[in-house]
């Protein structure tokens, strides 16, 4: 009797466990403390987003190509296919990051950054990988020690890899795109 009821209620645990885990995808709920303080401290940036144009939310078919008024674009005319959330270190096809725009995705643009501004570059590209609320951390050699950081027809240039800028404009954009809102 004991037994049965020790694994009625392991089972019911392991499937309540698996159902957090589908719906949540591994992502914990909240975030750590350090990154939450972050974010608090990042608040002051955000008066400083630019609302940019509708440029639209156009498909290109296959083989052609759209040239965008601005090198970070926000929305327009777009590829078939995004770029997946993640880190990468070479400069990605804008069409395809406008897309991932489209979904919900932050682009965050940098050129040099410290230990501790790559450290967290790499952390986030890990944890924040969703199809419709991901983070793509793209390297910009040209922006030097600059950093831009974007989301659907949302802009923020700074200075530098503000870290707690970085994460407030994350937290407030992220998985807000116009395809899929998920937060």
């Amino acid at each position: 009797m004991i037994v049965r009821k020790f694994t009625s209620l392991f089972t019911l645990l392991s499937l309540a466990a698996f159902l957090l885990v589908a719906v949540w995808g591994g992502r914990p709920v909240v975030a750590n403390n350090d990154l939450q303080q972050l974010i608090k401290d990042g608040q002051a940036a955000l008066a400083k987003v630019e609302d940019m144009p509708d440029d639209g939310q156009n498909h290109l078919n296959p083989g052609q190509t759209h040239e965008y008024s601005s090198d970070f674009p926000t929305s327009g005319t777009h590829a078939t296919k995004p770029v997946a959330a993640g880190f990468y270190n070479k400069p990605q096809d804008p069409t395809q990051l406008v897309h991932a725009l489209e979904h919900g995705n932050v682009v965050v643009y940098f050129g040099k950054v410290g230990p501790k501004q790559g450290n967290f570059i790499l952390k986030q590209s890990k944890k924040l990988n969703g199809f419709w609320d991901g983070v793509i951390f793209v390297h910009a050699p040209k922006l030097e020690g600059k950093t831009v950081v974007t989301a659907w027809r949302k802009k923020l240039t700074l200075d530098s890899f503000d870290l707690p800028a970085v994460a407030a404009f994350i937290d407030a954009f992220r998985g807000r795109g116009p395809e899929n809102r998920v937060r």
